[in-house]
């Protein structure tokens, strides 16, 4: 099972977790696309078994965050897909 998470990585040096909205990748189509992408690569897969929206992303239109999981998984890129630090 290969899961992965996308949303919190830094954008820039120097940042904690506390203080990085703003400063992290976020959960735009385009940052889930690349997310999702560079870890296929990285981890040597076709697919991810499971992916996760890693932390809530304030500056993203939810219903483009789940269009965006939701293209992954339609065209076989993700199998599962979750949230993780999401308030439900």
């Amino acid at each position: 099972m290969i899961a992965t998470k996308v949303g919190a990585r830094p954008t820039r040096a120097g940042i904690d977790f506390a203080n990085r909205v703003g400063a992290d990748e976020g959960l735009s189509p385009a940052a889930i696309y690349a997310a999702a992408r560079e870890s296929r690569e990285r981890l040597d897969v076709e697919r991810i078994d499971l992916l996760y929206a890693h932390v809530e992303d304030p500056r993203a239109p939810v219903a483009a965050t789940v269009a965006a999981f939701g293209a992954l998984e339609s065209a076989g890129e993700v199998a599962l897909l979750g949230v993780s630090n999401h308030r439900a």
